[in-house]
């Protein structure tokens, strides 16, 4: 007799339940997407810089690419918060990212390249003063163009913009910080 059998199920473990419940729900929400789209003529593919003669990127590939991007998130989240991180800050975080991403889109689909184009540079600029690096930024921002762009190119528009503010609020300001306090200590 296999004593496994008899013993009961575990329920999901405490450090999994936000990776998944964020996982399925972007799941779902690229499965309407992509629902949406076939029934309005088909799955879309959008090709970089708007020119057929580059690759095209398929919007499909967002029910592999959302999921496992809300996972990590979700899984980023958690070991934050674990360390005390206020969940009003992961929110407004990932509102802001989102509500960006929002007007990202809408200024494309409008047709104003000029207003798209000062939204992206304002990003830019505000991924220097706040720490637009964290995941739930990333996954705000993707999910604010995802159903303009897909999946594919926000995610990496948005890697870009996280790397940036990444760059510099890890890197640089500490080391400009510590060259400050070398200066001001050599000179009282």
């Amino acid at each position: 007799m296999n004593p496994t059998l008899n013993q009961p199920r575990l329920p999901v473990s405490v450090p999994l339940q936000l990776p998944l419940r964020l996982a399925a729900a972007a799941l779902l929400a690229e499965v309407a997407h992509l629902g949406w789209e076939h029934l309005q003529g088909g799955i879309l593919t959008h090709h970089l810089l708007r020119s057929a003669d580059l690759p095209g990127l398929y919007n499909g590939w967002g029910l592999l690419l959302l999921p496992a991007l809300a996972a990590w998130v979700g899984w980023r989240i958690q070991k934050r918060m674990a360390a005390s991180m206020p969940p009003v800050t992961v929110v407004a975080g990932g509102l802001l990212a989102l509500l960006s991403g929002l007007a990202l889109s809408g200024a494309f689909v409008a047709g104003q390249q000029d207003l798209a184009a000062g939204v992206l540079m304002g990003l830019l600029l505000l991924a220097l003063l706040l720490p637009a690096y964290r995941a739930e930024c990333w996954l705000g921002f993707v999910l604010g163009m995802a159903f303009t762009f897909g999946a594919v190119i926000p995610t990496v528009l948005g890697g870009l913009v996280a790397g940036l503010s990444a760059l510099i609020h890890l890197l640089l300001k500490p080391a400009v910080v510590q060259a400050w306090v070398d200066v001001r200590q050599r000179n009282p």
